[in-house]
Order: structure tokens, then sequence, then C-alpha cells
């Protein structure tokens, strides 16, 4: 039996209430815990609270709470911001939050930086705010932080599921950082959710998993027929192979007890990873080739840690749009997603022209005709990524105007009623608004203009 020590928490107790509660806890019965929780120091005291008050003076009529981040509260509220009462939506942030100067400068930048672009009409600039909230407001009360803005539309569950979960940030975060307490996150995480984590399990991944494991040479005789092997993935499998392989991984000298219990967790309550991961044991138990016929896997638990702190990248990771990459078998899972490549840039942003750079677009010279089609047909055109804009926006924003987008993830991404992405939550940004907008100036000094004369 493993004993998990459980570090110092950064939830409230009102946040736990909430959370025990979601777990079936009677009101009585969530604070009691929740309470014995702080005694013990398992989490703190209630933070400074939104003050009823303050926004009914300023005419703001206070709605249901629509969600919390690492560092804020939003909620609906109705308010008249210059065009009559709307809803809208207001993040508040306690004093007593390591966020709060963050947050106040990030929202007070984007501010700026929209509203300049619009006043001096800088059509770039206009363009790339777009995907960032439209803020009417950042003030300071007592304790808080109140931030209006927007109120957007959460992303639909495919396009969810096309952005980085959070889940898939959490274990990021631990398998790079190897932090305790992500790695308690991560597992509370998918404990809270009865492992609907916003991850799927399918060909897409079998084929990424299947790919790491013929790397090794015990497995290399599976290349012949990666096909076969990826059925058998998604054929599923015993409860006995996975048994075999958790308990060969359990005895290696190296084991990471925290990716031991995160993989265990979501096997007991995601029925899909179940039969996922039932198949993948199935294929490291069945198909594994020692140096001799007699030579099984569990006689070499250091290998079977080796595969497996492979399968946790693989397993946690999601299509991560943020970065693109040209050499995915080089780079670990998160900065590619399972198999996520591609060569394209700036392909549905305008070039910006003040500046004088290579463009690569879909490069569609190589595709075939699809061989079912009949007649004269045009080339198959490569379908695009749905975030290929939003990624080049950001890109841009980074790289011209030193707005740099962090903490992307599925639950960070919105959208406006037209469609159009925005980053709702803006609070892990790094805006070093540029002094050159300070000044009037509205150019950054890696922006040059340049004139071919004909």
């Amino acid at each position: 039996m493993r004993i998990r020590i459980v570090e110092k928490a950064k939830k409230t107790v009102g946040a736990e209430i909430k959370s025990q509660m979601k777990k079936g806890k009677k009101h009585d019965q969530a604070v009691a815990i929740a309470l014995s929780k702080k005694e013990k120091g398992e989490i703190i005291a209630e933070a400074a609270a939104v003050d009823k008050n303050y926004l009914k003076d300023q005419g703001i009529i206070l709605q249901q709470e629509l969600g919390s981040g690492m560092f804020g509260v939003v909620y609906e509220v109705i308010a008249d911001v210059g065009d009559g009462n709307k809803r809208y939506a207001l993040k508040f942030v306690s004093d007593q939050s390591k966020g709060y100067a963050r947050e106040k400068s990030n929202y007070q930048n984007v501010k700026q930086f929209v509203e300049l672009a619009n006043i001096r009409q800088d059509a770039e600039a206009m363009r790339l705010g777009k995907i960032l909230p439209i803020i009417y407001s950042v003030s300071e009360h007592n304790g808080g932080l109140y931030i209006i803005m927007e109120k957007l539309i959460p992303l639909s569950e495919s396009e969810k599921k096309l952005f980085m979960s959070e889940v898939s940030g959490l274990a990021y975060y631990y398998s790079q950082k190897g932090q305790q307490s992500s790695g308690e996150r991560l597992i509370n995480y998918i404990i809270d959710r009865d492992g609907d984590i916003g991850i799927s399990f399918g060909s897409e991944r079998a084929t990424a998993m299947v790919k790491a494991i013929v790397r090794a040479p015990e497995y290399s005789h599976l290349e012949k027929n990666l096909q076969a092997a990826i059925n058998m993935v998604m054929g599923g499998g015993k409860d006995r192979d996975y048994t075999t392989v958790m308990r060969a991984w359990a005895t290696d000298s190296a084991v990471d007890d925290l990716k031991h219990d995160a993989i265990d967790e979501l096997y007991n309550q995601n029925n899909e990873f179940k039969k996922f991961f039932q198949g993948i044991s199935n294929l490291l138990v069945s198909q594994y080739k020692g140096e001799t016929p007699d030579d099984k896997l569990t006689d070499n638990p250091d290998f079977v840690g080796m595969l497996m702190d492979a399968m946790f990248d693989i397993i946690f990771t999601q299509k991560y749009p943020m970065k693109y990459t040209k050499n995915p078998e080089y780079e670990t899972p998160y900065e590619t997603g399972f198999g996520q490549s591609s060569d394209i840039y700036d392909a549905d942003i305008a070039p910006n022209p003040k500046l004088r750079e290579q463009k690569k677009q879909y490069d569609t010279s190589s595709i075939k005709n699809n061989p079912a089609r009949k007649g004269k047909v045009k080339k198959s055109e490569p379908e695009k990524y749905p975030f290929d804009a939003i990624i080049s926006t950001i890109r841009r924003l980074g790289r011209d105007w030193n707005i740099q987008a962090k903490d992307m993830h599925n639950a960070n991404v919105m959208k406006r009623a037209d469609g159009q992405y925005v980053i709702a939550d803006i609070g892990l940004f790094n805006t070093k608004i540029m002094q050159s907008m300070k000044s009037g100036i509205f150019e950054a000094k890696k922006r040059v203009i340049r004139v071919k004369i004909i």
C-alpha cells in the first residue's frame, strides 16, 4: 500500500466544500470535512469575497458563478458599460492571491493595447486584438480586483477535445518539474471528475503508442505490421494483463509512485481508458521478445519502468496547438501532441506589411487524387487545423507586440457568437507593454516600416 504525503494545499474552505458536495456528501458533512482539512493545514482559509454592495453602488447586478481558475473567480453580471444593461463577465481576484499583481497588470495592459489599436486605427494590431477579450474596466476595492469584460461562449465538446486540457497541462508540469503537488493535483483532477478528463483514447493515440513501443528492440518486430499492433491495442484485453504490467512497474527500482497512481486512478474510473490500456498491456505482455525464448516482460522491471514513463507522456498529452514542429519524432508529445506536426505558419493571417519575412503556406503539390474518384478532379486540399488562425495570431502577438500567451488549455479558449476564438483568461500572460505605445508612437521596436520604390 502506498502512503501519499499531502502537501499544504492551495484550495480554500469554500472550494473544498464544493468539491465534497460534488462527491455526494451532504452540506453538513462537506463543511465538517473542509474544516477538518483546514485544521490539518491541508487547505487555507477563505480569502476576500466579492463585495455585493460595492457592485450595487456601481449599478452592477451579480448573477451566477461561471467558473474559477488558479487566481480568480468569474461571475456573470448585468451592467451598463455604455449601451444599456447587458450581460458581461466579472472576474474577481483577491489580494491574497499570489497572482494579484500579474492579473492587474495583464488586464490593464491588454485593455490599453486594444484601445490604442482602435484609436489609432492600426489594422494589424486591431486584427490581432480580436483574439483578446474586450475589457471594459479594471478596478480595485477593499482587498479585491474587479475586472469587467465581455461574456464569451464555451467551446463545443469536439473543439475542447482538439485543444489541450487542464489534465494535460498538469501531467506535463509534473513530468517536467517533478513537483509532488502537481502530481497530487493531477490525481485529484481525475478523481474529482470521475475520470472524465477530456481526453479520448482512439486510433490516433493507439498509433502514437505503438510507434513509441516499436522503438524498443524487444518490440522492433512489430514494425513489419504496425496496423496489426494498433488493432491489438484497440481490441482491448484482460484485467490480468494490466495487473501484470502494473505489478512489474511497481517493482522497478526507480518507479514514480505518482505516475503509477495517476494511471491506476484513470484505469479504475474511465472505461474508455480501461479498454485502451488493457490493449496496451496485452501488446506488451504477449509480444515481448527477450534474448531467449524463455524471457518474460516481468523479468525486467526496469525496462517496464522505462516503457511506462514514455507511455505516461502519451496517455496524458493531447494535441497541443501552441507549438507546431517539423520534427515530431524528436520532440516530446507535450510539444507536438500525439503525432501532431505541421509546416504551416501564419497561414490564415495576412502578412504584416511592416515585416519582411518568408511565409510558408500549405503545400499541395505532393497530394494525390483520391483513387476512388472518377474523371477530372481537383487535388485534395489538406484539412486546416481548426486553431491555425489563433495559433498564428498568438505567435504574432508575442513576436511583434510582446504579449506572450501562456496557460493555453481548453477551458481558457472560448469564442464569440460569430465563431471568433478568444483567449478568455490572460492572467498568466507575459504582457510587457511597449514604452513606444505609452509615448504615443504605436510601433514596437521590432516592427520596421520598409518602403519599396518601384
